[in-house]
């Protein structure tokens, strides 16, 4: 085996853990998986997208790229003191995971009121 080339990787590998690195992660700041559940007697469906370049298990990672990017902040979380209708809309739920535009995504998404179907309705192109 080549001493430079153990050498460059262990100083790289030295760099990532002193830095805080994810490796796993450091390959795309656009990489989240989704999962959605049409209801309590439905399997759930997990897909991945990932973006610049568009990959992952839609059918259509492209299109549903560029509409998340056009997005300014896709995944913000809802305002703690946010007040919001009693309206139900469905027993759906989704859960998006990852990173995005190099910050942290976990979010949950329902339909279980007013502020919850506004939320859905901005991303909903995600969950079916």
């Amino acid at each position: 085996m080549n001493i430079k080339f153990v050498a460059k990787f262990t100083i790289l590998l030295t760099v990532l853990l002193i830095s805080n690195i994810d490796v796993a992660s450091a390959s795309s700041d656009n990489k989240i998986r989704v999962t959605f559940k049409k209801d309590a007697n439905t399997a759930a469906l997990t897909r991945i997208l990932e973006c610049a370049p568009a990959k992952g298990n839609y059918s259509n990672s492209a299109a549903i790229c560029k509409k998340l990017l056009k997005i300014t902040d896709p995944f913000k979380k809802p305002a703690v003191d946010e007040i919001c209708s009693e309206i139900f809309g469905g027993e759906s739920s989704a859960k998006v995971v990852g990173k995005w535009r190099g910050k942290k995504v976990n979010q949950i998404y329902s339909l279980n009121n007013g502020c919850e179907i506004a939320r859905w309705k901005n991303l909903e192109f995600l969950f079916y």
